[in-house]
């Protein structure tokens, strides 16, 4: 009896199928662990998403601002999607991050500074509940000391918390 021996490109090619499909399993796992409500991600699984070294020569991570709605320091769910992206980068390389948290001209510069070190908080705890390292994530509130609105379009644009490596 002549037993069919598959050729080896066809095992090679089931082997790379298998591992596409190990690896989609993986993002799956990942981003249904993220995707719950709220304001903080669950950290069930998480373990393995540490912080990692950046090969020398690596880019750094091109971190995106994430925006608030008036007089808010909750996380909506675009705010959350940018801070999974920014954690995902900031888990792959070595830089360290100062989490600036802004705001729009209107309120008391006490109280905007409360608000900007509140929303920088938020995306800063967040980011570490996504497994980036405390000690690379340095919040800081300017309030309204930078605010360039002059209309709600323009305070819409305020609101937010910017990130920049040092």
């Amino acid at each position: 009896m002549a037993h069919d021996i598959p050729a080896p490109s066809s095992i090679l090619l089931l082997a790379a199928l298998l591992g596409a499909g190990c690896s989609r399993a993986e993002e799956t796992d990942t981003s249904d662990a993220l995707s719950h409500g709220g304001s903080h991600p669950s950290t069930g699984g998480e373990a393995s998403l540490a912080t990692g070294s950046e090969p020398s020569g690596s880019a750094p991570c091109d971190l995106q601002p994430v925006h608030y709605a008036f007089d808010s320091s909750d996380l909506d769910a675009t705010a959350r999607q940018r801070l999974q992206a920014n954690s995902t980068c900031m888990r792959r390389g070595t830089n360290e991050v100062v989490v600036t948290g802004r705001t729009d001209p209107r309120g008391t510069e006490e109280y905007n500074l409360a608000l900007g070190d509140r929303r920088a908080r938020a995306a800063t705890e967040y980011m570490q509940a996504l497994g980036v390292a405390p000690e690379r994530l340095k919040p800081r509130s300017v309030g309204e000391e930078m605010a360039a609105g002059d209309d709600e379009t323009g305070w819409a644009d305020d609101r937010r918390a910017d990130f920049e490596s040092w």
